[in-house]
């Protein structure tokens, strides 16, 4: 009997995948693919087979495939390219021998032409590749995560309300950890094969229903404040997301009060055996962290001072799981691996932190300066700028390090290291090149 392997198991899914199914199923039968395998020393501890594969790399794959009869492939990260990744996936599954692959893809209407940026038609393609590949399937078509529903109705909702584009529709969120638990039935049990199921929640909401479930439990009235979908994109640009970052998040925000993820069909119920965590139950739990500044614990900041949470929902949640876990979850961006960095304000002194592509090389980081293509250095650039003393966190290990401004021939030998690690960095410096070069940061370790 082959082996049962989890893609992107140092991701919020694949690694909640991987702990289920180390409840039910012998650790010597399980197998994660991780580009960086040191970023799953806890599960290999646990005695799963961590094996080093990157969707770019078909052949990495294919010796990694080796022995696996079942696979779940969590989809790409947005933005990317994601049909390649997802090709060389499917292909090198067959190649390796593999029966079976499961993919995670996202909710849509078969009826509608709503399209999700950077999503929908890399579902489809996929879903085409894989029905014709000769491989038995399973399509897992997922809702909204629970866990981004702070990130639509932003940070300040219970101040200045919720505002999110007009329109009614609905949708069934659902956790990480019940989608998790649907991915261990397939990878588990017989009677799947060539099947699509839609995974929504147990109850759809509307944004306005969130804002009344918000007002029952904060005890205070939490505003529905319904604006046009290019109010919401300029709200997502104020607190400095990059344009293509803020577009992404309207075309979602969009598709939820459009209608597109309105269904609600049972499936996740069904396949797990149990009531999915509904938007109520939720929302009761963890409203805080939806709709209010985290507070980190910095005792372990190597730089001292008092630390301002990014204004961007997404930054201050990634930076958050990322510094409680020590690296293990919040890993990852645009399917690549990331390091927290700690910094002074520019002009406030204050400590700010991002998280940042990982990029390094004999102890060496890199890290570009490309805002996704914008027209404009990052704010964090201008900080190592003014204050090159940095904290540098990968993983576990924090660090203090110094900051400076590659060139030259030194900027060339970097900028192609890092191309040959992300495909996706060149288009990114070339969206920008009409208007600047995009800085490449060293971070090297500070004496003394």
């Amino acid at each position: 009997m082959g082996k049962l392997l989890v893609t992107g198991a140092t991701g919020h899914l694949g690694r909640l995948t991987l702990q289920a199914l180390l409840t039910q199923v012998p650790p010597h039968r399980l197998a994660g693919l991780a580009r960086d395998p040191s970023r799953a020393t806890d599960l290999a501890e646990q005695g799963v087979d961590i094996r080093k594969g990157d969707y770019f790399d078909h052949d990495s794959l294919v010796e990694a495939f080796d022995g696996v009869d079942r696979l779940l492939l969590v989809s790409a990260e947005a933005l990317t390219d994601r049909d390649t990744q997802h090709a060389n996936v499917i292909t090198a599954a067959k190649q390796a021998g593999a029966q079976h692959v499961i993919f995670t893809a996202v909710q849509r209407r078969e009826d509608s032409d709503a399209r999700q940026i950077g999503v929908t038609d890399g579902d489809i393609f996929a879903e085409n590749v894989l029905k014709n590949s000769g491989l038995t399937y399973t399509i897992l078509r997922h809702p909204t995560f629970m866990e981004h529903l702070g990130v639509y109705i932003g940070a300040d909702a219970y101040d200045k309300g919720v505002r999110v584009p007009e329109g009614d529709g609905t949708v069934a969120p659902a956790t990480r950890h019940d989608l998790a638990a649907a991915n261990v039935a397939v990878l588990t049990q017989d009677g799947h094969e060539n099947t699509t199921y839609t995974l929504s929640g147990s109850e759809a909401a509307s944004f306005r229903d969130i804002a009344n479930a918000l007002t029952e439990i904060h005890g205070s009235e939490v505003l529905y404040l319904p604006i046009t979908a290019e109010e919401y994109t300029e709200s997502q640009l104020a607190q400095g997301l990059p344009r293509e970052v803020a577009e992404f998040l309207t075309s979602w925000a969009t598709a939820i009060t459009g209608g597109t993820f309105s269904e609600n069909t049972g499936d996740l119920e069904r396949l797990i055996g149990y009531r999915p965590t509904s938007y109520r139950e939720f929302l009761a739990q963890n409203h805080p962290r939806l709709t209010q500044t985290e507070t980190l614990d910095a005792t372990k900041d190597l730089l001292e001072g008092e630390y301002v949470p990014s204004p961007d929902p997404m930054t201050r949640e990634q930076v958050e799981l990322y510094e409680r876990t020590d690296g293990r979850e919040g890993a990852t961006m645009m399917g690549g691996p990331v390091v927290v960095v700690t910094m002074r304000g520019a002009r406030s002194g204050k400590l700010r932190k991002v998280a940042l592509m990982r990029i390094e090389r004999d102890g060496v980081y890199a890290i570009g300066a490309s805002a996704g293509g914008q027209a404009r250095h990052p704010n964090w650039f201008h900080n190592l700028v003014a204050h090159p003393i940095v904290q540098l966190q990968d993983g576990p290990d924090r660090r203090l390090m110094t900051a400076r401004v590659a060139e030259g021939p030194e900027r060339e030998s970097w900028l192609a290291y890092a191309d040959g690690l992300y495909p996706f960095f060149a288009d990114m410096r070339a969206r920008a090149a009409n208007d600047r070069e995009v800085p490449l940061v060293l971070l090297e370790p500070a004496e003394g």
